[in-house]
């Protein structure tokens, strides 16, 4: 054991002479070397680095004194910087010239050795900051609002133009604006901006007011809530229009007497318009001509009983099939596809709340 400490005390000794003597020497005469040893051993850079070697020394000989005087325990070292330093930055002069060995170096080469003698300093870490992102308004308007009280087209409706000319058709839940109102001898009329994709149409269309539902504020101004649910609701009326009117045209090409009935309706008018002509060249004529209308309407007389009979026989048979497969109109019953169903469903569902803001909507 004490042949062991020797060693330890002797090695100590040994190297803490190289220490010594060796770095100063070093450092006169291969400075690049000195400044790579002292940067991969120490946080000290070249210039405060002889106060390093002397507390390393001093550090040799205390931990030689403590194995001397306790074989049985390994003292810690020393630290090697006071702790007012510890964590402190380790500043390098990049910007004065330095000599060196009798070289004289540039700031450039300066700031490459003290890139090498510091530490890396790790980039800021950027804190996340927590953006709420606003929800689109898949209903908003992109481009100014109007201005004028809000509406919507309650189902598919015509709109007409300043002379009450048909333009076209609004489909059911169509956002309108209205600009003015005006009584016509048939009802109440509505100048209107309408929105389509989003966009408001400047260009103003006619609508009877029975087939809107007009508020008392922009558009922009509305209830969201309340708004979504009645654009919503409309457009569902719209649809379920558009599907009953293509069942009923689809229905009727399907009536296994619709050609006969349609050879027979071209017979009756043409008749009839032959007819009518013939008695109006009656009452305007004389003589002789007016003789031979008179017989050619007895004619007529006759041949109309036949015409009307294949007419009414061809036609019952019409309605009746038609009667049965789309009903009549009065009793309520109506066919319906798994979508118009599916509409209904969905009406019924929403009418609740939808009366309790346009009551009988």
């Amino acid at each position: 054991m004490l042949r062991f400490f020797a060693q330890v005390v002797i090695a100590a000794a040994f190297w803490a002479a190289v220490v010594w003597f060796g770095l100063p020497w070093l450092k006169a005469n291969e400075p690049g070397a000195y400044r790579r040893i002292v940067s991969q051993t120490t946080k000290a850079t070249p210039e405060n680095a002889s106060g390093y070697i002397v507390q390393a020394v001093e550090a040799v000989g205390h931990n030689v004194r403590a194995i001397k005087d306790n074989p049985h325990e390994l003292p810690e070292l020393p630290p090697l910087m006071p702790d007012s330093q510890k964590d402190q930055p380790i500043v390098t002069n990049t910007t004065e010239q330095v000599v060196v060995a009798g070289e004289d170096r540039s700031s450039a080469t300066n700031q490459q050795e003290a890139a090498l003698v510091a530490p890396p300093v790790a980039p800021p870490v950027a804190v996340p900051i927590a953006v709420q992102e606003e929800v689109e308004d898949p209903l908003s308007a992109m481009n100014k609002d109007p201005g004028y009280t809000w509406g919507i087209v309650v189902t598919n409706s015509f709109f007409y133009d300043e002379a009450m000319n048909k333009t076209g058709i609004l489909a059911g839940g169509t956002v309108v604006e209205s600009k003015s109102l005006r009584l016509l001898p048939d009802g109440r009329v509505a100048e209107c901006f309408f929105l389509t994709d989003r966009r408001w149409n400047y260009d103003t269309v006619h609508l009877y007011e029975s087939d809107l539902v007009l508020f008392d504020v922009p558009y922009e101004k509305a209830p969201k809530a309340k708004r979504d649910l009645l654009v919503e609701y409309c457009k569902l009326l719209g649809r379920l229009e558009e599907l009953r009117v293509k069942l009923h045209k689809d229905l009727i090409q399907r009536n296994p007497h619709l050609q006969e009935y349609r050879t027979v309706e071209v017979e009756r008018k043409e008749f009839e318009n032959k007819a009518r002509q013939a008695q109006a060249e009656f009452e305007e004529s004389s003589g002789n001509r007016r003789m031979e209308l008179l017989d050619m309407l007895r004619k007529y007389k006759a041949e109309q009983i036949g015409i009307m009979k294949r007419y009414n026989d061809v036609k019952f048979k019409y309605d009746s099939w038609k009667t049965e497969n789309l009903g009549d109109g009065r009793t309520g019953r109506s066919p319906k596809t798994p979508e118009m169903q599916s509409i209904e469903n969905k009406l019924n569902a929403m009418r609740p709340a939808v009366h309790e803001i346009v009551p009988g909507l």
